[in-house]
C-alpha cells in the first residue's frame, strides 16, 4: 500500500506545512524574534563628520536602546543607532552614552574589541557566510574584515582585506582615556559603499533594489578600565551572548526614495 497516496488532502496539506516550518525554522533569513528596521532613501549626500546633527539624520528613525547581549536588560549607558541609503552608500550613525570614553588604538585593524568600539555586521543574503564586519573605535580607527563563516563554525577571519571607499568619522564629548573626569558621550558615523559588498552575495543587487531585505547586526563595547570593569557588550538585535550568531541578526528593509 502507499502510505502517502492514502492519506487524506487535509493530512498531506497538514504534512506540508509542518515541513515548510521545520526548513523555515532553520534559515537563517527565516529567524524568529530577531529586530526589523526599515531604511529611509535619500537623495542627498550626508556629510561625514562623526555629527548626527544633519537634518537628513532626523529623516531616520532610531532604533531601540541596544540590549546587553545574551539577557534582555537594556545598558546601563544607552546605545542607539540610525541608517540611511541612497545609491551609493549605506550610511549608519551611532550614539554611544559613556561616562569615560576609553580608545588607544589608532593604527588599521588593532584590535579594537578590546576597548570602546562600535560594530556593524552585514550578511546581504542571509546565508550565514561571507559576512563583513567593520568596527570603529572613538578615536576613528578602523577595523575591517569578512568572515567565510562564524568563528564557533571553523570560519576565518579575513583581515588583510580592506573596504575600501569607506568613509567613518566621529565625535567625542568629553576627553578620550582620561580617567580624571567624567565623560558624556561619542558618536560615529559610516557610510559603507555598496560596491564593496558585492562580493559576499552573488544573488543580490548592489545597490539594493526597493524592498531588498538584507541581515544586519550593529553592536557597542563599553569598557572603562580605569575602573577595573569590563564594562558591557550590547547590540541591537539581541543574540546567546556574542556577536557572530548570523541567525540572530536582524532583517532591515530598503526603502523608497523619502
Amino acid at each position: 500500500m502507499n502510505y502517502f497516496a492514502a492519506k487524506k488532502p487535509m493530512q498531506q496539506w497538514a504534512t506540508n506545512l509542518l515541513i515548510f516550518l521545520i526548513f523555515a525554522s532553520l534559515s537563517p533569513i527565516f529567524s524568529q524574534n530577531v529586530e526589523h528596521y526599515t531604511i529611509k532613501k535619500i537623495n542627498s549626500k550626508i556629510t561625514i563628520d562623526g555629527s548626527l546633527n544633519e537634518d537628513v539624520w532626523s529623516l531616520a528613525k532610531p532604533t531601540k536602546d541596544f540590549v546587553v547581549l545574551g539577557e534582555s536588560q537594556k545598558a546601563k549607558t544607552a546605545a542607539f543607532a540610525k541608517i540611511l541609503w541612497d545609491e551609493d552608500y549605506l550610511y549608519v550613525g551611532f550614539y554611544c552614552q559613556d561616562l569615560n570614553v576609553w580608545a588607544t588604538y589608532q593604527n588599521r585593524d588593532d584590535p579594537l574589541y578590546k576597548e570602546d568600539v562600535v560594530e556593524v555586521y552585514i550578511d546581504p543574503d542571509g546565508d550565514g557566510k561571507k559576512y563583513i564586519e567593520v568596527e570603529v573605535n572613538p578615536l576613528n580607527t578602523i577595523f575591517d574584515l569578512w568572515l567565510t563563516k562564524p568563528w564557533a563554525a571553523g570560519g576565518q577571519g579575513m583581515t588583510d582585506w580592506t573596504m575600501a571607499g569607506l568613509l567613518t568619522a566621529t565625535s567625542v564629548d568629553g576627553t578620550v582615556a582620561d580617567g580624571s573626569d567624567q565623560d558624556t558621550a561619542w558618536m560615529c558615523e559610516m557610510a559603507l559603499p555598496f560596491s564593496e559588498m558585492k562580493f559576499a552575495a552573488a544573488t543580490k543587487n548592489f545597490p539594493p533594489l526597493e524592498n531588498d531585505k538584507w541581515r544586519f547586526n550593529m553592536y557597542r563595547f563599553d569598557r572603562s578600565f580605569t575602573s577595573g570593569k569590563i564594562g558591557e557588550a550590547t547590540g541591537w538585535s539581541q543574540t546567546q551572548g556574542g556577536q557572530h550568531e548570523p541567525d540572530r541578526f536582524g532583517v532591515v528593509l530598503f526603502d523608497g526614495l523619502i
